[in-house]
């Protein structure tokens, strides 16, 4: 994200239908990209041996570090120090595409606000399940310890994506190739659990503190979403033209 320009509010309406219209089309297109490499991302492609039972054969190797994953980053939720890691064998490879969200303290000499910001070339991944990213925060923020099972669930599946991401780095490499990078974010809502992140490269800003509170005041709502930067959409360029120039100069 950028630093804060300086913006009128009339300004800033005139780009928040741009920015919105950017960001459906970018989830969509990378939605599109997930569902094509959905064979790639079923675990038991990556993770196991073929079975024909379309559930993972697991490589004792694999399973172990799996294994390590979840006591690490399972512990802080105190859940069971056990599981069944067949329970996790028929996801096939769905992955959902989330907003990326978090809390900024917007600021002036008069008022002070938690504003959740939303990014709109920043998404979450993880595979499908029972909860969404969204409400696996509200319960851990609540300490909803009846919902444990449901919660286990989660950090079970964001773990295995995130096993499965490390032993298929092509799925990386292709993705960035189509201008979309992945990293592992850290996330302080859910203790510490790494979150997949995927980006498209195209800079955001948040306007001025004084600006997003006024825009909140309006809507009645205490969340706002980064705006894209139009000048730099104009300005992308072709990182493939850019090596194969290299290659003949």
């Amino acid at each position: 994200m950028e630093d804060e320009p300086k913006l009128t509010l009339d300004e800033v309406l005139r780009l928040r239908p741009k920015t919105d219209d950017l960001a459906r089309f970018l989830q969509a297109r990378l939605t599109q990209h997930l569902e094509t490499l959905r064979p790639m991302l079923d675990p038991a492609r990556s993770l196991g041996k073929f079975a024909g039972t379309g559930r993972i054969a697991w490589i004792e190797k694999t399973l172990a570090e799996y294994r390590a994953l979840y006591e690490k980053y399972g512990r802080p939720f105190r859940f069971p120090a056990d599981f069944d890691p067949d329970s996790m064998g028929d996801t096939e490879g769905w992955v959902e595409v989330q907003p990326w969200e978090y809390f900024h303290e917007a600021r002036t000499e008069n008022e002070s606000r938690r504003i959740r910001i939303t990014s709109p070339t920043r998404w979450v991944l993880t595979y499908a399940g029972d909860l969404s990213l969204d409400r696996m925060k509200t319960l851990v923020a609540a300490r909803e310890e009846n919902q444990s099972p449901l919660q286990q669930r989660f950090v079970m599946a964001d773990l295995l994506l995130l096993l499965v991401l490390q032993k298929s780095p092509r799925i990386t490499g292709l993705l960035k190739d189509l201008r979309f990078d992945l990293e592992v974010v850290t996330s302080e809502e859910l203790h510490g659990l790494p979150l997949v992140v995927v980006s498209f490269a195209l800079p955001t800003f948040r306007p001025d503190d004084t600006l997003i509170l006024k825009a909140t005041s309006l809507s009645g709502v205490p969340a706002f979403i980064e705006l894209v930067d139009v000048e730099a959409v104009r300005a992308l360029t072709d990182p493939l033209k850019a090596e194969l120039e290299k290659l003949v100069n």
